[in-house]
């Protein structure tokens, strides 16, 4: 089952463009975004690695799993990476 929750973050990934690390600039012209595109690409795998595969226990006699944290963090990073990198994307079409 995480498996699948991990393949669905990473096709979703897909469908906002995050794998494509050019964009279009005049001319037909393409510029790439380069180090501007591998963070966010990192920020979205640690999130979509923290919602799917991640369970952590903490105390010893009373044992509780704090996955919503995981789950809750998760989805901040992979949503602020999307974000980056749309506004990353955004800033260099202006420029060109």
């Amino acid at each position: 089952m995480r498996l699948i929750i991990f393949i669905v973050c990473v096709l979703t990934f897909w469908a906002f463009k995050g794998f494509e690390n050019t964009v279009p600039g005049e001319e037909d012209t393409v510029i790439e975004l380069g180090s501007e595109w591998v963070w966010p690409l990192i920020m979205f795998f640690v999130g979509a690695i923290a919602v799917s595969f991640i369970d952590h226990y903490i105390g010893t006699l009373e044992r509780q799993n704090i996955r919503l944290v995981y789950l809750i963090g998760g989805a901040i990073l992979m949503v602020g990476a999307i974000v980056l990198l749309n506004k990353a994307k955004a800033a260099h079409a202006l420029v060109s």
